[in-house]
Formats: C-alpha cells, sequence, structure tokens
C-alpha cells in the first residue's frame, strides 16, 4: 500500500519521508494556496458540474489543484445585479483537491472523473458524488480521496483519456493514448469498493496495429507515431459507436514534436478495439497529409450522423471539414495562431477556438466554418475552451493569467474564475 493514502494530508507524508530517510535537513513541499490555481489547463462537464484542473509547469508549486464548479450558481451570479469580478470562490466551488503538477486531459467516466499525472504516467480516477469529491479537504492529495483508483500506466506522457462507451461490454472502460508513442490502453475499471483493481484490459500499437495494415511497411520504417486525440464518436440511430484516432508521423530522432511529417485519421469499431486482433477491415483510414496536406494536427471533432470529421491542424494552423464517405474536403478555413484546441458543440452549430498567441476566442460555423464572433483581445494565453449549452455560457481557461474566463456565446467577456496572475509573471 503506497504510504500517501495511508496519511492523507501532505505534511504528514512530508513528516513520514523524513523520519524514514534519517534526514536531519529541511524538506519543504511548495503547495499552492487554498484558492490559487496556478496555470489552469483542462476542463470538462458534466451536466452541472464542472471540472477545472490547473498545473505548475514552472515548478513553483509541488502541486496543482484540482477543483468542481457549479455551472448553474455561475450562470445565477453573472446574471445577478451584486455579481463580482472575480466570482466569489466560495459560492461557485464545491470542492477541492490537489493534484500532480502536470496532467493530462480530464474527462468525465460515469460518476468519476479521470487524468493521469504527466510525470510519473500515474493514472487517477475519482469518484464524483452530488457534483463534488469524496475529499473535502483542499490539503489532500486526490490519490488519498475515498474511493479513489490508481493505476501505474506503462508509457510516458499520457494525454488522451476518454471513456470507451458504446460497446456490448458492460463494463466501465478508458482508453488512454500517449504523446510519446503509439500505445493504445485500454483500462477495465474494477469494483467501487477497491483502491486497486484497475487493470489495463488490452494494449495495441497504432504503427503495428492500424497504420501497419493500411500502409506500405516502408512507409513508416524508421518514423515516429503519436497519438495527439482519441475520442468516440455515436450516431443517433443507435449504431455502435467508432472510436477515432488523431495520429503524426515524426522522424525517430527528433525530441521536440512541432513539426510532424504526416498525419492520419483511424477509425475502429469500440467491439473490434476488444477483439483478440485487429485485422485490416476493421479499419477505416484517412490520410490528411495525403488528401488535404495537413502535416500537423491538434484537434477534431466527428459528426458520426453526417459523417463529417472536423480537424483542427497545426500545420497548417487552419480547421478542416472533411466529409469521411467520399474522404473530400467539404470547407476549410484559417483558424488562429497558437490554436491548441477546439470545442464544438452540436447542437449550437458552432466552434470554439482558443488563440493562445493572438489572446483572443474565435467561433466558427459548423455548416460553413465562416467566423461568427471574435472576442476582444483578452491577455495571458487562452488555452482550452469549452461550452455549456445549457446555460448559453463558454467557458475559456487562460493559463498564463491564471483565471478562467465566463464569455457568453458572442464572446464577450462576462466575468472570470479565479483572481489572475500577477502580470510579470512568465507563461509557462
Amino acid at each position: 500500500m503506497r504510504i500517501r493514502r495511508m496519511f492523507p494530508r501532505v505534511i504528514l507524508l512530508v513528516a513520514l519521508m523524513v523520519g524514514f530517510l534519517g534526514c536531519t535537513a529541511n524538506l519543504t513541499v511548495n503547495i499552492p494556496p487554498e484558492q490559487v490555481m496556478h496555470y489552469p489547463f483542462s476542463m470538462a462537464l458534466e451536466g452541472k458540474t464542472l471540472a477545472i484542473g490547473s498545473a505548475s509547469l514552472d515548478k513553483e508549486y509541488d502541486f496543482g489543484r484540482l477543483v468542481t464548479v457549479n455551472t448553474n450558481t455561475v450562470k445565477q451570479v453573472i446574471d445577478g445585479k451584486n455579481k463580482k469580478d472575480p466570482i466569489d470562490w466560495n459560492k461557485v466551488i464545491t470542492s477541492n483537491i490537489l493534484i500532480p503538477p502536470k496532467i493530462s486531459l480530464i474527462s468525465f467516466v460515469k460518476g468519476y472523473i479521470s487524468f493521469a499525472s504527466g510525470y510519473d504516467s500515474e493514472l487517477l480516477v475519482l469518484p464524483i458524488r452530488n457534483g463534488a469529491f469524496t475529499c473535502a479537504d483542499p490539503s489532500m492529495n486526490a490519490a488519498s480521496c475515498p474511493g479513489a483508483k490508481t493505476l501505474t500506466l506503462p508509457a510516458l506522457d499520457p494525454y488522451s483519456i476518454t471513456e470507451l462507451a458504446g460497446g456490448s461490454s458492460a463494463e466501465k472502460m478508458l482508453l488512454v493514448s500517449y504523446l510519446s508513442s503509439d500505445r493504445i490502453d485500454i483500462v477495465k475499471l474494477g469494483a467501487q469498493s477497491s483502491l486497486d483493481d484497475m487493470t489495463i484490459k488490452k494494449s495495441f500499437f497504432v504503427k503495428e496495429d492500424g497504420l501497419g495494415h493500411k500502409l506500405d511497411v516502408a512507409v513508416l520504417k524508421n518514423q515516429r507515431i503519436i497519438t495527439r486525440k482519441v475520442g468516440i464518436s455515436t450516431k443517433d440511430d443507435g449504431a455502435e459507436s467508432k472510436a477515432y484516432f488523431l495520429v503524426e508521423q515524426h522522424g525517430t530522432t527528433v525530441n521536440v514534436l512541432t513539426k510532424a511529417k504526416a498525419a492520419y485519421l483511424i477509425a475502429i469499431k469500440v467491439s473490434d478495439l476488444l477483439a483478440p486482433k485487429i485485422s485490416d477491415s476493421m479499419i477505416e483510414l484517412w490520410q490528411l497529409s495525403d488528401l488535404f496536406g495537413i502535416s500537423g494536427v491538434q484537434d477534431f471533432f466527428v459528426d458520426e450522423n453526417q459523417k463529417v470529421a472536423y480537424v483542427l491542424a497545426r500545420i497548417p494552423e487552419t480547421i478542416y471539414k472533411i466529409d469521411l464517405t467520399q474522404s473530400s474536403l467539404l470547407e476549410s478555413k484559417v483558424a488562429c495562431t497558437g490554436a491548441a484546441m477546439m470545442a464544438a458543440n452540436k447542437d449550437k452549430g458552432f466552434i470554439v477556438v482558443p488563440c493562445f498567441l493572438d489572446n483572443r476566442v474565435a467561433a466558427f460555423s459548423m455548416a460553413s466554418l465562416e467566423l461568427t464572433a471574435v472576442s476582444k483581445v483578452i491577455p495571458r494565453g487562452p488555452a482550452f475552451a469549452l461550452v455549456d449549452g445549457e446555460n448559453s455560457l463558454i467557458y475559456c481557461s487562460f493559463s498564463t493569467g491564471g483565471f478562467v474566463g465566463i464569455l457568453d456565446e458572442k464572446l464577450n467577456m462576462l466575468g472570470h474564475l479565479f483572481n489572475k496572475a500577477p502580470e510579470n509573471r512568465q507563461g509557462s
């Protein structure tokens, strides 16, 4: 059993380590103040519960924070006559815990929230009850929360994690990809009463089991494949869900993954992912480089009903609307500088893109990709956006600025969460 599960308080953990090592020197752990989100990064929304994870990429603190927010309360404050800016922390924050200083994207999994540490590849799955974590202590490590599950993943830099839903299996499972390799892991979540029962149900490699089935082996020889994003797409008519993988190809000697050589989109039915072996007939492949001149990719969204994919490319910085049936380009529009992700909302019919280097947020029509709205210049690095369709609000994290902006659907800033970082703080 790990030490931190026995002693949930960070201070007790540090004291135990000092005693165990027989160290006489002062050992300090820098914990972010209770109401500080140092570099707000990833967000996820389920119902009225918004989860926001912060990082400490400049290593000022030894932990980040993960908080849950009641979005209905945020809406009430925004519409009220006596709102404060920033919104009073205690009015909207429902739980608040410590997390590793670098994490993957966060996602909801039917009563749980999942993420992984970017430093030690530990996957954490935390229960959520009534919109809050089972921890009520802002000095508690997430892995020590009652009901928390942990698993050490086999590869470095886990990034995109999503629930593997829509297959015939009734088991709760996660699909995990990595920025360091083409490895894909399917993780099974065990019984809620156990801390140590998460297991890797199956693993496969995109280079061997995906691209290798469709491309000449010589094309992939001495090439490095990584997965930028994974996602699950479903049809309204109840047809079987598909898993999609947004993949990049790099040279093996490249350490900084900024100049990709090629990009691909791969689709596999969820039931086929769980088959003993993935065959050629189970795989759909779109060679984005050959078809549309895309080499670097950031994000995507698939409308399975229309059989259309929206791909946010990094090289070039453009949004593409692709007919997956015909493998043809429907529309393309230049996005903005430093766009790292996009938030697509099919019900509202628009895509929101935070433009990190332009210090703006932009919205595009899903039908035509025309620019429909753009915010004023909002300094300090917009990085991650999320659409709250129920309340007609858009949340955008400003990682360098240390806050989360709240915008309307015309991208007017209505207010923000968390105290802003000092103007002279360097970005991560």
